[in-house]
């Protein structure tokens, strides 16, 4: 089973929390099947691993539930996670490295290229297993 960081667990929920409310938070929590949510909503440590599934499983709720108030939700919760590491935890690694560095050590690929340094990134997400993929692929380039 995947895990990822509390850090990016903290930062989709923060999000959502800042944006919509307490309340809205609560309610894409309460939707979650019980181990996502005694996983999520009991506090989150940036330093401890959550599962992967159960952060996924909360962006999709969120996004079910609050998406037509904010079109491309998914997408602007890992752009927000990456300015909330930039005046944080990961501040000196956007100091010292290179666009290069930066994306081969972080998931939000968009906004942590561009708090890098890098200009007119492109995205590409040929592969995913919500269409049905074996994985999930990225791919980024910059001018």
């Amino acid at each position: 089973m995947a895990s990822v960081k509390g850090t990016a667990v903290d930062a989709s929920l923060r999000y959502v929390r800042e944006r919509f409310g307490e309340g809205a938070l609560a309610s894409a929590l309460a939707a979650l099947p019980e181990p996502d949510r005694a996983a999520l909503g009991q506090g989150v440590l940036a330093s401890s691993w959550y599962p992967m599934d159960a952060l996924l499983g909360f962006m999709q709720e969120a996004e079910r539930q609050l998406g037509p108030r904010e079109p491309d939700l998914v997408r602007r919760m890992g752009r927000a996670s990456s300015e909330y590491s930039l005046k944080g935890i990961y501040k000196i690694s956007f100091k010292v490295g290179s666009p290069e560095f930066i994306i081969a050590r972080a998931g939000w690929m968009e906004r942590t290229l561009e708090l890098s340094g890098a200009r007119g990134v492109r995205l590409a997400h040929p592969a995913c297993v919500h269409r049905g993929d074996a994985v999930c692929r990225f791919g980024a380039s910059w001018d």
